[in-house]
């Protein structure tokens, strides 16, 4: 079976996902997919043995970003290389897109694309595209909830995120937080991994929506 790799610019809210494959003939011959290093912090002290890791000080674990490399190959050859080439990087050298890979085409990456490098040795056509992607994919399809005033328990199997919120007809309190009408992203709510207890008082409607997230 042969694997692709699907890109979307999301700086364009109507835009759609891209096959490599289908739009330019390409054949992924090598996917590598890093995993995102920890934001590890330490403090030394004078005179004593070791350091004090403050890397959980925050209440979790944080992450840089991780690093993604494609090389594709052209696998229809009735297509010119070079013009094949110049397309892909038109399309993708420099933006931030959204990245599906076909055979994980639940989840998708975030990153900034660097179109790397291009070369022909004996008939062989291939190009190396590098992203540097936020640290946790995100499943495509969001999940998405309306709440009246109530206590719930939420469930969030993925790793700590932070939803969009919205409110409807009248102000209400979210966990002791006033929020009024309007859409929020708000950093003082996150879901963590888990159960998460939610407390909403008022006469108003809740939406909340995300993404569920894993490294």
């Amino acid at each position: 079976m042969l694997h692709d790799v699907l890109f979307k610019d999301i700086s364009k809210s109507d835009s759609d996902f891209v096959s490599m494959r289908e739009a330019f003939g390409l054949v992924l011959k090598n996917a590598d997919i890093g995993l995102p290093s920890v934001k590890v912090s330490t403090v030394d002290i004078g005179g004593a043995d070791g350091t004090i890791d403050l890397t959980e000080a925050l209440g979790r674990v944080y992450y840089n970003n991780r690093k993604l490399r494609f090389t594709f190959s052209l696998g229809d050859r009735s297509r010119e290389f070079v013009q094949v080439v110049s397309d892909v990087a038109t399309l993708l050298h420099g933006k931030e897109m959204a990245i599906v890979l076909s055979y994980d085409n639940q989840w998708q990456y975030t990153g900034r694309v660097t179109f790397n490098k291009w070369k022909v040795q004996k008939a062989i056509c291939e190009m190396t595209l590098d992203v540097d992607a936020k640290p946790y994919k995100e499943k495509v399809e969001p999940v998405s909830n309306d709440y009246t005033a109530g206590t719930y328990t939420i469930i969030n199997e993925g790793c700590t995120t932070v939803p969009v919120l919205k409110v409807f007809n009248s102000t209400i309190s979210i966990n002791e937080v006033h929020y009024s009408v309007g859409t929020y992203t708000a950093p003082d709510f996150a879901l963590k991994t888990g159960e998460n207890k939610v407390s909403i008082i008022g006469s108003g409607t809740l939406t909340m929506t995300w993404h569920e997230r894993r490294i």
